[in-house]
């Protein structure tokens, strides 16, 4: 049980030692409190010692019914704790739709960590009909204003998404100045792109070594795909499995992935397909799309697995759809050849288009080579030619 808290019932002047309290009389006193005018930090108290008692008999039920309770009373700590329940489905079954309206009520009390958890509900459309930018952009603010490194970096990703690259850089310098890695690799990943900035595959790579240098999963990413690719530094196989290695061990599906795709190719390793099965399906364990078109790669080759073209083509149906870069180019060409599915050109065409638009040189490639025929503007980053036309 918790530190014990003491409380004056102004009814009696009695003093309770509510850290002292059995579960009975605890709720004996809230049901002779909850109507009285005090303060609403005391009737808080009451119930967090009851909801203490529940969490140490492990029923998740009865902490949310108490955490309910105290929300409809307007306790902002509470209706905090009832979103975050909604939204994980801990006591209760999950419901995107009420956990943003306890969000909301929380936010609006002034609960960091709702503000941001209420600006990523924006910013993936949870409990809505689509994602809003504007206002994931607005609740990061208000949590970026009062301190909350965490929100730096999502403020400036608000405004990249609305278009506004500009802003979102001047966000990520903030962040940098505070030593926020997530800013440091947007910084990167914007001068890797050249999304709003000349792109600098140099500056890039300084941006994620900035990253990882304090430990940021993605800049040990960042980094180790700049040595795997040759992206602003020279090819290293040997540093790049390294930082993958040290991503990994924070558990960053990303590294994961990219040691599996090291290990069936044989970068810088000797070829080793079950060492390669092994890190993708840590990968996808983490909930990795890439991991997932990967699997299916070694899939369709029949690399420590069985070849099967159905199964193939439904991992990268399912990557692609999950927005993985390369994915759509994968899957493209089962469309394109008839591979585990029915051959269908239009649909190849609109995937490689996807793919190229996300500066998939895979996808770029089989654009240039299959459909010459199509409209093509020159003019972009990473991409010979941009399209300007879909069929």
């Amino acid at each position: 049980m918790s530190e014990a808290l003491s409380l004056n019932d102004p009814s009696s002047e009695v003093e309770y030692d509510l850290g002292s309290m059995p579960l009975e009389e605890l709720i004996e006193l809230y049901e002779k409190m909850e109507n009285d005018r005090i303060d609403l930090e005391k009737l808080n108290e009451i119930v967090y010692e009851i909801c203490d008692v529940y969490m140490v008999e492990n029923n998740e039920e009865k902490v949310f019914e108490w955490k309910l309770k105290a929300a409809e009373k307007g306790i902002v700590d509470a209706q905090a704790s009832v979103a975050e329940m909604y939204d994980e489905g801990r006591g209760v079954s999950a419901n995107y739709e009420k956990a943003l309206y306890w969000l909301i009520k929380a936010a609006e009390g002034g609960d960091l960590e709702s503000q941001i958890l209420l600006g990523w509900y924006y910013e993936k459309g949870k409990g809505m009909d689509q994602p809003n930018n504007e206002m994931s952009f607005k609740w990061y603010k208000q949590a970026a204003d009062f301190g909350v490194v965490d929100a730096i970096h999502r403020c400036g990703y608000s405004l990249l998404k609305i278009g506004d690259a500009q802003g979102a850089m001047s966000w990520f310098i903030k962040g940098l100045e505070c030593r926020d890695g997530p800013s440091m690799v947007e910084l990167a990943e914007m001068y890797r792109s050249g999304e709003g900035v000349v792109k600098d595959m140099k500056k890039s790579f300084e941006y994620y070594e900035m990253a990882a240098k304090v430990e940021c999963r993605r800049g040990l990413m960042g980094v180790g795909t700049a040595y795997q690719f040759g992206f602003g530094v020279g090819v290293n196989f040997e540093k790049a499995r390294h930082y993958f290695e040290l991503g990994a061990l924070q558990n960053c599906p990303g590294s994961m992935n990219n040691l599996a795709d090291m290990y069936w190719k044989g970068e810088g390793v000797e070829r080793n397909f079950q060492k390669a099965l092994e890190w993708v399906k840590k990968s996808i364990e983490l909930g990795s799309y890439d991991g997932i078109a990967t699997y299916g790669e070694m899939i369709l080759a029949g690399d420590g697995v069985e070849q099967d073209y159905n199964k193939a083509f439904e991992n990268f149906k399912i990557a692609s759809e999950n927005n993985c870069s390369f994915a759509h180019a994968l899957l493209g060409r089962m469309y394109e050849n008839g591979w585990g599915c029915e051959k269908d050109i239009s649909k190849a065409f609109l995937l490689y288009l996807k793919g190229a638009k996300e500066y998939d040189e895979a996808a770029v490639e089989r654009l240039e080579s299959t459909f010459k025929t199509s409209l093509y503007k020159k003019s972009f980053h990473l991409c010979d030619v941009v399209i300007t036309t879909e069929p």
